[in-house]
């Protein structure tokens, strides 16, 4: 278990999965996270578990985000983990739409950046965000995040093209705020 200030990560279980399916079904999220369209079903879902759950190269790891009740509110991940150039890419949902705005997703992304680059000894951590999703890249340019390109016209979404923008944040300027 990691934990932060108001959020605790563990390792994302089975049990997790009549929650992550509502959430990865869900319009708003579908599009803010840059998720495929399609409808998740149930035996999606625990294809989905299964691989993640038996997975043991190192390479990615899924993190469910609990509240200050323990409850999964969403879920974190760390991908294409490549220990020898030390980098990754994160994703990050907070599911549960009445704990979003009230600081869940900042506290994760402080404790899931300090434990890759403190505990995993990485040196960057990426991620891409869609130009529309306002609130998130405020948040990880506010955590050090830059910009380091932009695929234009890159996502389609409710019948337009939208551009997504990397941003990476480094250990060397990466601090607790």
């Amino acid at each position: 278990m990691i934990k932060g200030k108001k959020v605790k990560l563990r390792p994302l279980q089975i049990e997790d999965a009549k929650k992550t399916i509502m959430w990865r079904n869900d319009p708003v999220i579908k599009k803010m996270a840059m998720m495929h369209p399609f409808q998740v079903t149930e035996a999606n879902e625990k294809e989905w578990y299964e691989q993640l759950l038996k997975d043991k190269n190192g390479k990615r790891m899924f993190f469910a985000i609990l509240d200050e009740k323990n409850e999964a509110i969403g879920f974190v991940s760390l991908n294409n983990i490549n220990k020898n150039s030390r980098h990754c890419t994160l994703s990050i949902v907070i599911g549960d739409v009445a704990s979003q705005g009230k600081g869940y997703g900042k506290d994760t992304m402080m404790t899931i950046l300090n434990y890759a680059f403190t505990v995993l000894d990485l040196h960057k951590v990426s991620l891409e965000v869609i130009d529309i999703n306002t609130k998130a890249l405020q948040l990880y340019k506010d955590l050090g995040f830059t910009e380091e390109g932009r695929f234009k016209k890159h996502f389609f979404v409710e019948g337009n093209f939208h551009d997504v923008i990397n941003l990476a944040c480094f250990k060397e300027t990466f601090s607790l705020h």
